[in-house]
């Protein structure tokens, strides 16, 4: 009976942990999570936004205020990321972002 309980009751933690995964320009995004399903690698891609933000340390204020403002727009990065998906690995199902957001791997779902 205990066995039972504690099956039921995993099952029900996992139900919480299960979401619907967004789609850009036909590709599953998968940001601080990973897909259920079975998947090959592709490749990786080393993000252009990181490399632009980190730079800004770099510059003084008034200089670094300037440069933001074409840097910061997650929505556009993103889309400019997966179109260049789509032209290294037009086969691409998915992409996975690490934690620091600075790589991601493209992924083909079996």
């Amino acid at each position: 009976m205990i066995l039972l309980l504690a099956c039921s009751s995993k099952n029900n933690a996992d139900d919480k942990a299960i979401g619907k995964v967004e789609t850009m320009n036909g590709i599953y995004i998968f940001i601080k999570s990973k897909p259920t399903a079975s998947y090959d690698f592709l490749g990786s891609i080393e993000l252009k936004w990181y490399e632009k933000l980190s730079k800004l340390s770099d510059q003084n204020l008034t200089s670094a205020i300037k440069n933001i403002t074409g840097i910061v727009s997650f929505s556009d990065n993103l889309e400019n990321t997966l179109l260049e998906i789509k032209q290294k690995y037009p086969s691409a199902d998915g992409v996975i972002f690490d934690d620091d957001m600075n790589r991601c791997e493209v992924v083909k779902f079996k």
